[in-house]
């Protein structure tokens, strides 16, 4: 956009607004903000709703830092409202490969359940501390996401040897495994547990349950 501006001694002046900048260059600022904002940002017109729309947005997304107010209704929002906003993209592109609810100690199995069925193309899951969880999670999320190769299920109290048998069964690889603090697991030897258990797991962390194995 230009004007005359007598100001500047007859000059045309050249204005520039934020949604006359290229679509690339407008990804590459949004990548500043958090991912809390995006949400913001695309309500504001519609091409910040499409640019907010696109797959490096949602290749991770880590709720680490707000553990002490994600709970079920958060989780449902994320399968509802962002998940089904990127519903085309997902199918496309599978773009959420890595999911952080790392000490998020309120959600439960019915908001989590919801959230793992759209994670489709996840490879990494961090649920450190989200004690509330039980097989019934494990279960759904290893039938979804069967690429998921970095499992962290430290201080998970509630998860059994269903759960590892799980893992094993319905994922190709696992990259890593890391079971420190879930007390139901302490009794079991879990290389018993699937005759593929040693070929499929590269590295597992048994802290606790390690001299039992």
């Amino acid at each position: 956009m230009s004007y005359f501006d007598p100001e500047y001694h007859g000059f045309f002046i050249f204005k520039m607004m934020l949604t006359d900048l290229p679509n690339e260059l407008l990804i590459t600022i949004f990548q500043l903000t958090k991912v809390s904002d995006i949400k913001c940002i695309s309500q504001t017109c519609r091409l910040f709703y499409r640019i907010s729309l696109h797959k490096c947005f949602w290749n991770t997304i880590d709720l680490s830092s707000i553990s002490s107010i994600v709970d079920d209704s958060v989780a449902l929002i994320l399968a509802k409202n962002n998940f089904n906003a990127l519903n085309s993209d997902i199918k496309q592109y599978r773009c959420l490969t890595e999911l952080s609810l790392r000490h998020c100690s309120r959600i439960t199995d019915i908001g989590f359940i919801h959230l793992s069925r759209k994670c489709v193309g996840l490879r990494s899951i961090n649920l450190t501390g989200c004690i509330n969880l039980t097989d019934s999670s494990i279960n759904v999320l290893c039938k979804v996401a069967k690429h998921l190769s970095i499992w962290i299920l430290d201080g998970l109290e509630k998860i059994t040897e269903e759960s590892i048998l799980d893992i094993t069964t319905y994922c190709d690889i696992i990259e890593y495994l890391s079971i420190s603090g879930c007390t139901l697991l302490i009794k079991l030897d879990i290389y018993s547990l699937h005759p593929d258990f040693n070929h499929k797991i590269k590295a597992i962390n048994t802290t606790d349950i390690e001299h039992l194995i």
